[in-house]
């Protein structure tokens, strides 16, 4: 029945098959200007790509060199548990809390300053204790709580036909950085020294 009833408008075709093409057209023009590479291009989504990026990049630096820096604090293998635990308990905690417990404009509130501030207790590998880093690294992973914030944001600037491809370019960044990261640290953690790299001070004269 397909076939016969495509037999009459055989004729028709051409012009219909035109005009398909030209209303097909301007909608395929905003889809190719925001592509993958026309996301990046746009100056909001590529600072929302950047700050997701750099802070996983410097969190990566503690798990990396766990293992070196719990003996280099004198821990031993019954340190490195805590030191390995602390920043991923500390992001669950901090992400379920701002996800369940504070409103949407709370959440952006607090993105910017704990993007800044997530950092801040790696100074504590500057100590010789093991358990104030361990709490300190549980600290900077409660920092992830910024992270509901900066979604909340990159998704209100993408459209939403894209956001699948954004999300991919999203997550395809983080897990490339995060590499890159703990490839970095280790080169750092060679010339400067462990709990120096972590830290991110000058390695004093004898310093791991």
């Amino acid at each position: 029945m397909g076939c016969v009833r495509s037999v009459p408008g055989t004729a028709a075709r051409p012009r219909s098959r035109s005009r398909s093409r030209s209303r097909a057209s301007p909608a395929s023009a905003p889809r190719s200007a925001h592509s993958p590479p026309g996301l990046r291009a746009d100056r909001r989504v590529r600072a929302l790509l950047l700050l997701f990026r750099v802070p996983p990049m410097s969190m990566v630096v503690p798990e990396a060199l766990a293992a070196p820096c719990a003996d280099a604090l004198g821990a031993g293998s019954t340190g490195l548990g805590p030191l390995m635990c602390g920043l991923p308990v500390g992001a669950i905690a901090g992400e379920l809390y701002a996800g369940s417990r504070l409103r949407p404009a709370a959440r952006e509130r607090i993105a910017l300053p704990l993007v800044c501030l997530t950092p801040l207790p790696y100074l504590g590998y500057a100590l010789r204790s093991n358990l104030p880093v361990s709490l300190l690294l549980l600290l900077s992973g409660a920092g992830s709580a910024y992270t509901p914030g900066l979604g909340q944001w990159f998704v209100r600037a993408v459209p939403e036909e894209l956001r699948g491809r954004a999300m991919t370019l999203l997550t395809a960044g983080l897990m490339t950085i995060q590499g890159v990261g703990m490839a970095l640290a280790g080169v750092a953690a060679e010339s400067a020294g462990v709990t120096a790299t972590v830290a991110g001070r000058p390695a004093a004269s004898g310093s791991p």
